[in-house]
């Protein structure tokens, strides 16, 4: 069985790599054989320096992530911008909050990166409802947050700092009904939290940004309810109960992959359309291309969450036009096995906004923003051999700038099998 996986991903890979140019796979090897050779010392060395894999790394202790949903009030009206009569427009209120990571310095303050977005963008309609326009718009934000406590489990915070709006442009018979944009700008906010215990939190807060007249973008407020994860250091006792899964969470993974479209994107299609929207899609497809992944682990649980950090590089050729361009990543995964068997464990993994570099910006005729994207990883996977030592995965995946930039048509990654190798 293992032996028929690292045939068919060897069998693609090659397979791959013939019908790119000579000279740029000569490059490819080159930088494959560099990138390992540096993530792979730094791995061994990263690993050397930490204390233990069941407790949170020293980066992350006492930091904290949250999500929230609520209500995003946007005033967009067509006396904004150069409209007519014949154009109707709809701001859907529904908006989420995420911050993607968030520290605590001390018991008063307390610094955070966070993205605001409506659930739905703006619409712009034609009156007769046969044509329509939208227009993405969302909040990236760097913040400070000085925290008050009040009586028992209660705390007030307010928050200000960066806040950066990118709008996309929106047309309609050829002509622009509004603009891009993309500006820095002040970002205030205040909320209350209520600690349920150590980890988990219930957060009401809001967020104020001004009107921006030179681009006729109106003032945004918005207010949501959500819960916040917080990675205090874990007790001695915890510690020491986990550290005897060790041995069911891999140290180090090296992956080699190979992407084809020759099975089509359906996968795609499905994880990012209505029915399932857990991952997202892309208007520049990838014919083919192939990847090197190494990972780390630095955090697990007991049985089934695991933490990793990963270095990436890939290079990938578009259908169409047949553009070739390379990626560079780093990149957090999360890994959930789910099942545990003497021949194998089976697990799945996902992996989001890993900053990447990326030597083309205009793919089959898509503009995708700047150099500087990010990765998406999605895919399930699993682990054989007497010490679970080889690796074998299938999965997807996707570039985009997460709408920092106005341009951001995105890069739909088709299946991608891969085999990779563990050093314990």
């Amino acid at each position: 069985m293992l032996g028929f996986i690292c045939y068919f991903v060897s069998k693609i890979f090659f397979k791959n790599l013939r019908t790119f140019p000579k000279e740029d796979t000569v490059k490819i090897g080159l930088k494959l054989a560099a990138l390992l050779a540096i993530v792979f010392s730094l791995g061994r060395i990263g690993y050397a320096a930490q204390e233990s894999r069941t407790q949170y790394p020293w980066w992350l202790k006492n930091s904290y992530i949250d999500f929230g949903v609520g209500y995003q009030h946007y005033p967009v009206s067509l006396g904004h911008f150069n409209t007519d009569s014949r154009i109707s427009v709809r701001v859907p209120p529904l908006s989420v909050r995420l911050t993607l990571l968030g520290h605590n310095f001390s018991k008063s303050f307390s610094a955070q990166i966070m993205y605001l977005r409506p659930v739905k963008w703006v619409v712009y309609h034609e009156i007769d409802g046969i044509s329509s326009a939208r227009s993405p718009t969302n909040i990236a934000g760097l913040t400070g947050r000085w925290t008050t406590p009040l009586q028992g489990p209660v705390s007030l915070y307010w928050e200000g700092g960066l806040g950066v709006v990118t709008r996309n442009r929106a047309s309609l018979y050829g002509r622009n009904l509004v603009e891009e944009a993309n500006y820095p700008t002040v970002l205030t906010g205040l909320g209350a939290k209520y600690r349920l215990n150590r980890v988990w939190d219930i957060q009401l807060g809001g967020v104020y940004l001004p009107p921006k007249k030179k681009f006729h973008q109106p003032s945004t407020m918005a207010v949501s309810l959500g819960a916040v994860f917080n990675m205090r250091p874990l007790s001695a006792d915890q510690v020491k109960e986990r550290m005897v899964a060790d041995r069911l969470f891999p140290k180090h993974l090296l992956q080699f992959g190979a992407a084809t479209n020759r099975f089509g994107t359906g996968v795609n299609r499905f994880v990012s359309g209505k029915t399932m929207p857990i991952f997202w899609g892309g208007l520049a497809e990838v014919e083919k291309g192939y990847a090197a992944r190494y990972q780390q682990n630095v955090f697990h649980g007991k049985k089934i969450f695991a933490l990793d950090l990963g270095l990436s590089v890939g290079q990938w050729q578009s259908i169409g036009q047949k553009t070739s361009f390379v990626t560079f990543s780093a990149f957090p995964q999360f890994r959930f096995v789910l099942l545990r068997s003497k021949p194998a464990d089976f697990y799945f993994s996902y992996s989001l906004a890993g900053p990447t570099y990326i030597t083309k910006s205009e793919i089959n005729g898509h503009q995708t923003g700047k150099r500087f994207t990010f990765q998406d990883l999605m895919g399930a996977g699993l682990y054989a051999g007497r010490q679970k030592e080889f690796n074998f995965e299938v999965g997807i995946g996707h570039y985009s700038n997460g709408n920092l930039f106005p341009r951001n048509a995105g890069i739909k990654i088709p299946l991608t099998f891969s085999a990779g190798y563990v050093f314990w």
